[in-house]
């Protein structure tokens, strides 16, 4: 919704999120007039939402109108971090219907993510005193989340000191939503919080120990669960026990254990456009060919990919997954745009959408140059600054900017393999016009000469 109607989005936003559900403490009521409680996860997800709905507009005026309920949104989150180690650790409610106690992977690095964009709008609105703050959150958590709660191969929940394992929680097994945080900085172009490697050892846990080919003999055995994927049906389940411990989630365990057992689409969409933006491509369409699989029309409706109740807005992750193989990021107010193909990049097209119009954006790679171009469908892009992968290890030669027939001065550097050019004058694209960028680079003999 925020990509494809992002008017509506930056609505809801301030209408509901920082309206009708915004209490004085900075806490926003999950389903608004109709709760009386702020989850967790939710709180951190609006923010996180928030910052992608500016960066989807063309001007800096949804940010500046809502910036001090913002603010105090991302405050009440840091307020959740008790002993001041980045890591949030009240115990508040959470989209799986309970209240977990401890420190939990998944939750830790979402508010993470959420404190990550509160410090980019923050500096945006000059208030750097409190950009400050929330980097030295960020970079707290970052660091005790890959000291303290990674075992060796995924990240776990580690329980309270005083209640242990008493209640329900995910502890030292293998959760689908554990570098949740990780998965929606890429969406919303933010960058990697924390260590790549850890992250990628993550995300191999999750299809190592909770994708089957055939969910019937899990299911058979673990009981409880919805049965969102039968037997005979491929699926990511929520949460397994790959080292068999006894009493794995709690020693009290309530009925949303169920919930454990089962696969849900938008949590299986949500990996799969995070191992698509990590380059685990095979992995992230196979997850995705399993739910299309499942809702193939000649067994369900694939309009309705059904978890927990029918039409269910968190299915709409499925479109995360498009948005990590274009490697599309956006800043409207900024000018600013990227592709990062992960599939066929040297003869690849998509569509996008940004803040004022929608288009097509296609790359062609061949010999010593590759050729990059940008049309609109509808309405207008207005760019200063154009992030691009580089296809060779060769030095770039030139790089040359056409608006239609006009050549745009710029200057460009390189950042590892990307090159980044910036427009000496910021331009509109409009359904009458094109930009053509071409990237031409020394051959093997000109660097041998």
């Amino acid at each position: 919704m925020g990509r494809i109607f992002p008017a509506l989005e930056r609505d809801c936003r301030q209408r509901t999120d920082y309206g009708i559900a915004f209490q004085n403490d900075g806490s926003i009521i999950f389903r608004a007039e109709y709760e009386q409680r702020p989850a967790i996860d939710g709180q951190a997800g609006s923010i996180l939402r928030t910052y992608r709905e500016h960066t989807m507009s063309n001007d800096d005026d949804f940010l500046k109108a809502n910036w001090n309920n913002i603010r105090k949104a991302i405050q009440f989150i840091i307020n959740q971090d008790k002993n001041n180690d980045g890591m949030v650790d009240t115990p508040m409610e959470n989209t799986l219907d309970a209240v977990w106690e401890g420190e939990i992977a998944w939750i830790v690095g979402l508010c993470i993510a959420a404190v990550k964009a509160g410090a980019l709008m923050a500096t945006e609105m000059s208030d750097t005193d409190f950009a400050q703050k929330c980097e030295t959150f960020v970079a707290n958590g970052s660091k005790n989340m890959e000291e303290k709660l990674f075992n060796g191969e995924y990240f776990i929940h580690r329980p309270n000191a005083t209640q242990g394992k008493q209640k329900l929680g995910s502890y030292n097994t293998c959760h689908i939503d554990q570098v949740y945080g990780q998965s929606w900085a890429w969406q919303a172009g933010i960058g990697r919080l924390w260590d790549k490697e850890k992250t990628l050892s993550a995300l191999r846990s999750i299809w190592k120990y909770n994708f089957a080919p055939d969910v019937g003999p899990y299911i058979k055995t673990h009981t409880g669960g919805r049965p969102y994927a039968v037997s005979g049906e491929a699926g990511l389940i929520i949460n397994t026990n790959p080292y068999n411990e006894k009493n794995a989630y709690g020693e009290n365990v309530t009925w949303q254990i169920g919930y454990f057992h089962e696969c849900m689409t938008g949590f299986e969409h949500q990996v799969a456009s995070h191992m698509m933006a990590e380059g685990m491509t095979d992995e992230a369409l196979v997850i995705t060919k399993a739910i299309h699989d499942r809702y193939h029309a000649a067994k369900r409706n694939p309009f309705n990919e059904i978890e927990c109740s029918d039409h269910y807005a968190r299915a709409m992750a499925s479109y995360g997954t498009f948005i990590s193989a274009t490697g599309f990021e956006y800043h409207g107010p900024k000018g600013y745009i990227r592709f990062a193909p992960k599939l066929n990049a040297s003869n690849f097209k998509t569509p996008f959408t940004s803040a004022q119009g929608w288009g097509t954006y296609s790359q062609l790679i061949k010999d010593n140059a590759q050729l990059h171009m940008f049309e609109l469908k509808y309405g207008t892009l207005h760019l200063s600054k154009i992030s691009l992968v580089c296809s060779k290890k060769s030095a770039v030669k030139s790089v040359v900017a056409i608006l239609d027939t006009l050549l745009l001065p710029l200057t460009f550097v390189m950042e590892n393999n990307n090159i980044v050019i910036q427009l000496q004058q910021a331009i509109n694209i409009t359904t009458a016009t094109k930009l053509q960028i071409t990237i031409s680079y020394v051959n093997r003999q000109q660097n041998l000469d």
